[in-house]
């Protein structure tokens, strides 16, 4: 097949998985949603066995590890929460995506590079005062974790910070997170509550459509890595038809990613 017909086979493949997407929007199953909440709470992950993958059960249990850490070590407020594939429940092994915009304003294309047999790491973000006061503590925690081959990220946030990112009036990734992505809180539910209700109140009409939009993206790696590929790059005409938002973000210099001042541990 040439390359015109491997694009426009690409198209309509991720055209079908947007639109298998869609039909399965809507509210995560309940029992898993309160097997994961009361696990946390507890920190006894035993009842999760039959119900998630051993890649979401340890990365669980790291996450609740971290929290313990913080909890019992440290006096700190704010909230910390666990967030995507941890945050459903889920984990596996797979292809993974790095991506980034090239080209003017006027004509953006999207290069993707398909990143094999990535493990689901845990994503933490730590909603804390000062948090360059407790990054030190942080690279501890993440160092821990790695010690058990399970990689951790968190994003430290100030409060004001986090409610300042949340309600921008593009679309954040703070917010979305809150909105679509079921977080669980390990800890600060009062925080996580307020931070909760605000993305509530500040949700724009470009927050789904961009949501829509990240996870077909998220998808990529899968379909290119099942036709052989490492390497891709959508054109400014394939943006508008698979990922328009991604496309407005880019030539409008839309906020679509997280805060801005953060701390990042890795």
């Amino acid at each position: 097949m040439d390359k015109a017909g491997i694009n426009n086979e690409l198209i309509a493949n991720l055209l079908q998985e947007k639109a298998h997407i869609w039909r399965q929007w809507g509210s995560p199953i309940v029992g898993l949603e309160l097997a994961l909440k009361t696990s946390i709470a507890s920190g006894d992950t035993s009842g999760l066995i039959p119900k998630v993958s051993s890649i979401a059960l340890d990365n669980l249990r790291a996450a609740i590890q971290v929290r313990d850490i913080i909890f019992h070590s440290k006096k700190v407020d704010g909230c910390l929460f666990v967030h995507g594939s941890t945050g459903k429940g889920k984990g596996k092994i797979g292809p993974n995506l790095e991506f980034s915009f090239e080209g003017d304003k006027t004509s953006p294309q999207l290069d993707v590079k398909v990143i094999p047999d990535c493990r689901d790491d845990v994503d933490l973000v730590w909603v804390v005062n000062e948090p360059g006061r407790w990054e030190q503590f942080a690279h501890q925690m993440v160092f821990q974790a790695k010690d058990l081959d399970i990689d951790v990220t968190i994003n430290m946030v100030s409060f004001n910070e986090a409610r300042r990112d949340i309600q921008n009036s593009d679309s954040p990734a703070l917010r979305r997170i809150l909105l679509f992505n079921t977080p669980k809180c390990l800890f600060g539910e009062n925080y996580f509550e307020n931070l909760m209700n605000l993305a509530i109140e500040r949700r724009t009409d470009f927050d789904l459509p961009h949501e829509l939009d990240f996870r077909l993206l998220m998808r990529v790696s899968t379909l290119l890595a099942t036709k052989g590929m490492a390497l891709h790059t959508f054109s400014a005409e394939e943006l508008m038809i698979l990922f328009p938002t991604f496309y407005l973000a880019y030539k409008n210099d839309l906020h679509f990613g997280f805060p801005r001042v953060r701390v990042k541990i890795t």
